[in-house]
């Protein structure tokens, strides 16, 4: 579900581009004082500028231009329940790239705290999922075009374990790089525990589906503020669970106290909650595998973490 690589070259714009940009909700604005590409993102370029002593981020979506709305109406959807950067523009028609300006969150990534800040912060994780799975759809599946369902998950179906049983079942590059051995090995694993991947039911949320600590930053208020909702859509709760614990170790996580923050705010995890997220973590293990570029480390990283899994599956709780 997750796709890290970039798949769009960069787009390099100068400082008149920007103006003209900028001077769609700036109309008085003469001049941009600062600019820089910031990384991150699988696909669209992304700029910090400063503006008269502020910070914006403007970003381009290159590789799938109705995001622009999609990301806009999920702005709009969240305002005032989910701390998110502040939405400023957004021209989801514009030629040749839609694009969207925010305000630059000043803060610290959560991966740069102290294990002692550890326990206030894994409660405060824990409602901020909740706060983000209180928002419900009617049907599940992938957004486009705004919140349009364009690709559905049926009721009934476990649609993150159908597709690992698909990357896994036939001639893929993520099954080439995992090697035949083990990728056999992982989709007998998959198969006889598929009832681990959560189902579709009456209860379909919105998902962030990259909960991560670089898409995580603590304000100067001491509030989480969540970025980068490219890969958000209407689906099963247990997926950001499963992309934030295979990040606990970076944040110090403390689960009992995640579980807390998470249950005390309207959420719900069942008795086998980390079993569950652990196996729906294989979806974005292998989909980030499939992808073209090649980056060998990351990849035996992967690896090393679903052997894991399921050398250790009788001891998770």
């Amino acid at each position: 579900m997750q796709h890290p690589e970039r798949i769009t070259k960069t787009v390099e714009l100068n400082q008149r581009h920007l103006l003209e940009l900028f001077q769609r909700p700036f109309p008085e604005l003469r001049e941009i004082h600062s600019y820089q590409l910031l990384s991150g993102g699988a696909a669209n370029t992304t700029y910090l500028i400063g503006i008269n002593g502020d910070e914006y981020v403007l970003r381009l979506y290159t590789r799938n231009p109705k995001q622009c709305r999609t990301e806009i109406e999920l702005y709009n959807l969240v305002k005032g329940r989910v701390l998110t950067p502040k939405f400023i523009y957004g021209n989801p028609e514009h030629q040749p790239y839609p694009f969207s300006i925010f305000e630059y969150v000043k803060g610290r990534p959560l991966d740069c705290l102290t294990q002692q800040e550890a326990e206030p912060l894994s409660f405060q994780l824990g409602k901020v999922l909740a706060e983000i799975h209180a928002f419900k759809f009617q049907r599940a599946g992938l957004f486009e075009n705004g919140l349009n369902i364009v690709i559905p998950f049926e009721k009934g179906t476990r649609p993150y374990y159908e597709e690992c049983y698909e990357l896994l079942s036939h001639p893929t590059t993520a099954r080439s790089r995992l090697g035949e051995p083990f990728a056999k090995e992982l989709l007998a694993f998959i198969v006889r525990h598929q009832e681990a991947f959560p189902l579709v039911g009456e209860e379909i949320s919105l998902i962030h589906s990259d909960f991560k600590p670089v898409n995580l930053i603590l304000n100067t208020a001491g509030q989480i503020v969540v970025l980068d909702w490219e890969f958000a859509h209407a689906g099963l709760p247990m997926l950001d669970f499963a992309i934030l614990l295979r990040h606990r170790g970076q944040l110090h996580l403390n689960l009992q106290t995640l579980q807390k923050g998470y249950q005390e705010h309207g959420g719900h995890l069942g008795k086998n909650w980390v079993k569950s997220a652990s196996l729906t973590d294989f979806v974005n293990l292998l989909t980030m595998m499939d992808t073209p570029a090649d980056r060998p480390k990351l990849y035996q990283e992967f690896k090393t973490i679903m052997h894991q899994t399921m050398a250790t599956w009788d001891a998770h709780v």
